[in-house]
């Protein structure tokens, strides 16, 4: 099956959402992002194909963040089984970040910078895998949930 990514990260998106199709459309995204004004964006996630039938919402979140200046990015992901954050290094972040999502600061973990070509990666696996959440990276829980 052939899975696509809702992507939100602009108020453009009020009629839409971008559609992420391939993992050439991931790069374009993550492009965009380090090219966003504000130094850390973060983009909203959902696989299309992966609704929850009596509500009709997504059954997963999934949010990119990415500080183009440091070369950094972190990911969170949500489920009915818990909230997770990327699991960085020490060296690269030590306490809470907060990224941009249309303009309200949105609160990351400390140590979930991790680099961005990692960040990258993990968003097309979540695009290969159909949503769930990948193994590229390791997780910790989000206590900023």
């Amino acid at each position: 099956m052939t899975f696509h990514i809702e992507a939100y990260y602009s108020s453009s998106h009020r009629n839409g959402p971008e559609i992420l199709c391939t993992p050439e459309d991931v790069d374009a995204l993550i492009a965009k992002l380090v090219k966003l004004p504000e130094s850390h964006g973060v983009a909203a996630l959902c696989i299309a194909e992966r609704v929850d039938p009596e509500t009709g919402f997504p059954d997963h979140q999934f949010y990119l963040a990415v500080d183009g200046e440091a070369r950094l990015g972190a990911v969170k992901y949500a489920d009915t089984n818990g909230n997770w954050a990327s699991d960085g290094y020490p060296e690269n972040q030590s306490g809470t970040s907060t990224y941009l999502y249309f303009g309200e600061g949105m609160e990351f973990p400390p140590n979930s910078g991790i680099p961005l070509d990692l960040a990258c990666q993990a968003v097309k696996e979540f695009l290969s895998g159909g949503g769930e959440r990948p193994s590229c990276t390791p997780w910790q829980v989000d206590t900023c949930v």
